[in-house]
C-alpha cells in the first residue's frame, strides 16, 4: 500500500450500493423544499398593489369589517406560508438524523482499520521526526560548541581587565599559541575573534604599562613631596623656635631689666634714707651705715647676678630640647624617605623582573637569526642600513619587541639616544635596532642563566 491510495478519498476507494437514500441524494432538495412554497410572489403583489395604500375608516363598521377582512386575505398566504416550512422543517429534521446514523455507521465499520493504519503511519513519521530533530540537535549543539568558543576568545580581553601588563603579555601569547583547527567553517570567525582578541589585549597591555610606569612616577613624586613637606616642616620648625627663643630672650631681659631698676630704685631710695639719717646721725653711725649700705649693694648685684645666671640656664635647656625634638623628627623623616624609595624600588625591581621573565618566555617562542648555542659577545653583522634613515623613539622599540624598554635600561647595554627631553621621548638611531636586539638578547640570556 502506498502513499497515493492511501490520501485517495474513501467515496474513490468504497463504491456505496445505489439505495433510496442516494436516487433522493441526486435531486436538488433545496428546490423541493422551495417548491412547496408555490408561486407565492404574484399573489403577495396583487395583495401589496390592492391594499398598500388604502386607508380604512374603522370608526364605523362597515369601514372596521373592511379592514379586518383586508387583513385576513393579506394574512392567509402567511399563515399557508409558515405551515409549509413548519412541515418542511419536520420532514428535514428526520432526514438529518437519518443521514447522522448513516454516517456514524460508516465511520465505525472503517475506524479500527483506519486506526490501524494510522498507527503505523505515525509510527513511521514519529521515527522520521525524531531523526530529524536528533540531527538537528546534535547541529545546533556543534554550532553552539563553536559559537561559544569564539565568545571565549572575545571574552578573554574582558578577562584580563585589572591584570598587570606582565599577565596580559601571557595571555597574548597563550592566545597566538592556541590549535585553531578543528573550526569547520567557523575557522574564519574564530580566526578573526583571535586577531581581534590580541589586538585588544596589545591595547590593553600598552596601557597597563603606562598605568604601572605612572604608579612607579606618583610614589616617586609622592616621596619627593615628603622629602619636601619635611624639610618645610623642619625649617619652619627651627624658624619658630628661633622666634620663640628670641622672644623669651627679651622677655627675660626686660625682667632683669626691670629688676635692675628696681634695684636702682631700692638705691637711690635707702640712698636718700641713708642721707637723711646721716645728717641726723653721728660720724661714726653714718659710717656704720654706709658700711652696711655697701653690703646691701655687693648682696643686690649678687642676687640680680644669680637671677640672670637662672633664666640664662632655663633658656639654654630649651634651646636643647628644641634641637633634639627637630633631630628627632629629621630623623624620622629621613627613616620614611628611606623606606619609600625602597618600595619604589622595590616595585620597580618587581616590574622589570616580571618584564624580563615574559621577554625570556616570548625569546623562547621565537626564531631569531642567530644560531643555536651562539654567544653574543661582540659586534653583530647585520643588513646595512643607511645613515641617513630616520630616527626610531624608544616607544618604537618597545612595540617591535614587546618589552618594557627604558632609556636608562639602553643607555646600561652601551648605547646612546641621539636626542632626549623632559616632554618628548627620546630618539635612537635606526641603525642600532638590530644591535640593540643582539644586546637585549644576550641580556636576557646572561639573566637567564
Amino acid at each position: 500500500m502506498n502513499t497515493e491510495t492511501i490520501e485517495r478519498p474513501v467515496s474513490q476507494i468504497i463504491a456505496i450500493a445505489p439505495t433510496k437514500t442516494t436516487a433522493l441524494a441526486a435531486v436538488e432538495m433545496q428546490a423541493v423544499a422551495i417548491a412547496r412554497f408555490g408561486d407565492w410572489r404574484i399573489g403577495a403583489a396583487e395583495l401589496v398593489k390592492r391594499f398598500a395604500a388604502v386607508v380604512f375608516d374603522c370608526t364605523t363598521t362597515k369601514g372596521m369589517k373592511e379592514a379586518e377582512d383586508a387583513r385576513a386575505e393579506v394574512r392567509a398566504p402567511r399563515y399557508l406560508a409558515q405551515n409549509v416550512a413548519k412541515n418542511s422543517k419536520t420532514e428535514l429534521a428526520a432526514i438529518s438524523r437519518a443521514v447522522g446514523a448513516e454516517e456514524k455507521a460508516i465511520i465505525d465499520a472503517l475506524a479500527e482499520t483506519e486506526a490501524h493504519i494510522e498507527g503505523q503511519i505515525s509510527a513511521e513519521l514519529a521515527r522520521k521526526a525524531a531523526i530529524k530533530a536528533e540531527a538537528a540537535r546534535v547541529e545546533l549543539a556543534r554550532k553552539e560548541a563553536h559559537e561559544n568558543g569564539i565568545a571565549r576568545i572575545r571574552g578573554s580581553a574582558a578577562g584580563a581587565i585589572g591584570k598587570t601588563s606582565a599577565q596580559i603579555l601571557r595571555g597574548i601569547a597563550h592566545l597566538e599559541d592556541a590549535d585553531m583547527t578543528g573550526w569547520e567553517e567557523f575557522i574564519a570567525a574564530a580566526r578573526a575573534a583571535q586577531a581581534e582578541a590580541i589586538t585588544t589585549l596589545r591595547t590593553m597591555a600598552a596601557a597597563a604599562l603606562a598605568a604601572e610606569n605612572a604608579v612607579i612616577e606618583m610614589v616617586r613624586v609622592r616621596a619627593e613631596q615628603v622629602r619636601i613637606a619635611a624639610e618645610q616642616r623642619a625649617e619652619g620648625e627651627r624658624l619658630a623656635a628661633e622666634a620663640a627663643q628670641q622672644k623669651r630672650i627679651a622677655a627675660e631681659a626686660k625682667q632683669v631689666a626691670d629688676a635692675a631698676a628696681k634695684v636702682e630704685d631700692d638705691k637711690r631710695a635707702a640712698f636718700a634714707k641713708l642721707q637723711a639719717d646721716a645728717a641726723k646721725v653721728e660720724a661714726d653711725k653714718l659710717a656704720s651705715e654706709r658700711a652696711e649700705f655697701a653690703r646691701l649693694q655687693a648682696e643686690t648685684a649678687k642676687a640680680a647676678a644669680a637671677e640672670r645666671e637662672a633664666g640664662l640656664a632655663e633658656l639654654r635647656a630649651a634651646t636643647e630640647l628644641q634641637k633634639a625634638e627637630a633631630k628627632r623628627q629629621a630623623a624620622f623623616d629621613r627613616a620614611e624617605m628611606v623606606r619609600l624609595q625602597a618600595e619604589s624600588a622595590a616595585l620597580i625591581a618587581q616590574q622589570q623582573a616580571e618584564i624580563l621573565r615574559c621577554a625570556a618566555e616570548l625569546d623562547s617562542k621565537r626564531v631569531y637569526v642567530f644560531e643555536a648555542g651562539a654567544q653574543v659577545s661582540g659586534p653583530v653583522e647585520f643588513m646595512p642600513i643607511p645613515d641617513d634613515a630616520p630616527d626610531i623613539t624608544t616607544n618604537e622599540i618597545r612595540y617591535r619587541l614587546d618589552l618594557g624598554i627604558t632609556v636608562p635600561m639602553l643607555v646600561r647595554l652601551g648605547f646612546a639616544p641621539t636626542s632626549t627631553s623632559d616632554h618628548l621621548p627620546a630618539t635612537w638611531r635606526e641603525r642600532d635596532f638590530r644591535p640593540i636586539c643582539a644586546a637585549l638578547i644576550a641580556h636576557i640570556r646572561d639573566v637567564a642563566a
